[in-house]
């Protein structure tokens, strides 16, 4: 007998198929295959030591403080862990209980899937990377900006080479491409929906002359109906919006286009129920780091998970109530965060997969890389991988990245070593 220990990202439906397992024995014992965790903040005591009980009884555990076991009014934080079909009974339990615990129970559920049951059909497989709602393969999206003032000094594309610029992204494998004209690095003052117009306008006759609009999909980075309006009549399909307002929500409705909403620290978790006080937004008294600079961007909340995530519920609350089905969620990684809210962001990507709609991450070149490590923009490609790379393991469907080749590449070797068994 030979007797290997494999790690456990190896693909586990793979390894069923390599023993013998059938498929519907395959989707029983996946549920049973990984650790889960999840983080309750603000339990009441009582509600702390029902919650643990009822872990106990279906083999899950919840860890908490030990002040908690005595009762009284001092909330408490939880770790609750156990494999998905441990959590999904767990889930059950706790909707029928009092304090608190019933929306946890659903807010559980959320992530694991519902109706939970042996080979059910929403059995909520490869939970960390919600594939189920996102598709096989992650895509890359390529940025090119027409501004001279973009962070990224190696971005910045004059019109007559935008054309060139894109085919050759998507040769390299860009999915998307993303034109924008105007800059939201940390500082810069928007020229005005005018000025935005002049730059916009040649830009699209160029791509619409070139033939590419049907060979990726096209997205423009801007905030103004008129240049968004005549780009998606050209033959683009995505509106690229940083300030999350809602009328260019019902925009891309009316155009049948996929919508990116962006958290921006929604303005220093200031903002108004449209989007954003544009020259407010990226002027002087910016909130927004964007990531482009040294500086950090502090905001009310320090969950980044907690207030992204109240963005995005109440937007898609009203994508849904107006008919807006093709929804992209970027987390803004560099605007209105600090740099270890980027990471966190990074590094719990999973969390705003209970939206199920497919996630974005943008961390290309950014200043979270020097952060980390001391570097100029030029010299961030590595980390920039990295982040990337990261992102994908934990959920995202889209990378938004200045070089495409280079992530092809990451990505491919990503797919090669998730398909090696032993």
């Amino acid at each position: 007998m030979n007797f290997f220990k494999l790690n456990t990202q190896t693909d586990f439906e793979a390894l069923c198929a390599l023993v013998g397992v059938s498929e519907k024995g395959a989707a029983i014992l996946q549920k049973k295959a990984n650790l889960h965790f999840f983080f309750a903040r603000d339990l009441r005591a009582v509600a702390v030591n029902i919650l643990k009980q009822d872990a106990l009884s279906v083999g899950a555990d919840v860890a908490c403080g030990k002040d908690a076991v005595f009762g009284g009014e001092k909330r408490h934080d939880v770790l609750i862990f156990g494999t998905q079909k441990q959590l999904l009974q767990l889930a059950c339990k706790e909707k029928m209980q009092d304090f608190g615990l019933a929306s946890l129970g659903r807010e559980m559920e959320a992530f694991l899937g519902e109706g939970g049951g042996e080979g059910g059909e929403k059995s909520g497989e490869n939970l960390d990377k919600f594939e189920f709602s996102l598709g096989e393969a992650p895509l890359i999206m390529g940025v090119i900006n027409h501004t001279p003032d973009s962070f990224n000094p190696a971005s910045r594309t004059p019109l007559g080479e935008v054309a060139k610029r894109a085919a050759k992204m998507i040769e390299q494998g860009a999915s998307y491409i993303d034109i924008g004209a105007v800059s939201s690095r940390p500082g810069s003052v928007y020229m005005g929906g005018e000025a935005e117009w002049e730059l916009v306008r040649p830009l699209v006759s160029e791509l619409r002359a070139s033939g590419l609009l049907g060979e990726a999909k096209f997205s423009l980075d801007s905030f103004d109906a008129r240049c968004l309006s005549h780009a998606l009549e050209a033959g683009f399909v995505m509106v690229n919006d940083i300030t999350a307002d809602v009328r260019l929500m019902e925009l891309a409705r009316e155009f049948d286009a996929e919508y990116c909403l962006m958290d921006a620290g929604q303005f220093a978790r200031g903002g108004t129920k449209n989007g954003a006080d544009v020259g407010r937004f990226l002027g002087g008294e910016s909130v927004c780091e964007s990531g482009e600079s040294g500086e950090s961007g502090e905001v009310a909340s320090d969950n980044a998970l907690e207030f992204v995530s109240a963005l995005f519920a109440d937007r898609l609350f009203f994508a849904e109530k107006i008919g807006l089905k093709k929804v992209v969620l970027d987390v803004g990684i560099g605007f209105g965060k600090t740099q270890m809210q980027n990471l966190a962001l990074v590094k719990h990507l999973s969390h705003f997969g209970k939206f199920k709609k497919p996630l974005l991450v943008g961390a290309s070149r950014k200043s979270v890389v020097d952060f980390c490590s001391k570097s100029s923009v030029e010299e961030r490609l590595a980390g920039s991988l990295f982040l990337h790379l990261k992102a994908v393991e934990n959920g995202a469907r889209i990378v938004r990245v200045h070089d495409v080749f280079e992530t092809k590449q990451t990505l491919d070797m990503l797919k090669a070593y998730k398909g090696v068994l032993f």
